[in-house]
């Protein structure tokens, strides 16, 4: 697994219904606020493998019992970072393996 699923960082999926399942959104690395996906790789600039840091997310729940109505939580999560050396390898795939 990797270290964002470790810290307890959730995924955007597709639910067995067919349903989109919104996961956690990204909106602040340290001290830094996220509003794009620019933001995000130059807060990111800051660190370098191995270092471990707080990222702060919006978790989508539901804002009460039996009933649709959705509400945003602020969660904030601890993760040590990854060189992409370190990231796992696609395993070829085709018939020029």
């Amino acid at each position: 697994s990797s270290p964002a699923a470790r810290a307890g960082m959730r995924g955007t999926k597709r639910t067995e219904n067919g349903f989109i399942e919104i996961g956690d959104i990204i909106i602040k690395v340290e001290d830094h606020r996220i509003d794009t996906e620019a933001d995000l790789f130059e807060a990111l600039e800051d660190f370098k493998p191995g270092d471990r840091i707080k990222i702060t997310v919006n978790r989508v729940g539901v804002a009460a019992p039996n009933t649709r109505e959705l509400k945003l939580k602020e969660v904030v999560l601890v993760t040590e970072l990854k060189g992409s050396s370190d990231a796992v390898q696609p395993k070829p795939y085709g018939p020029n393996k």
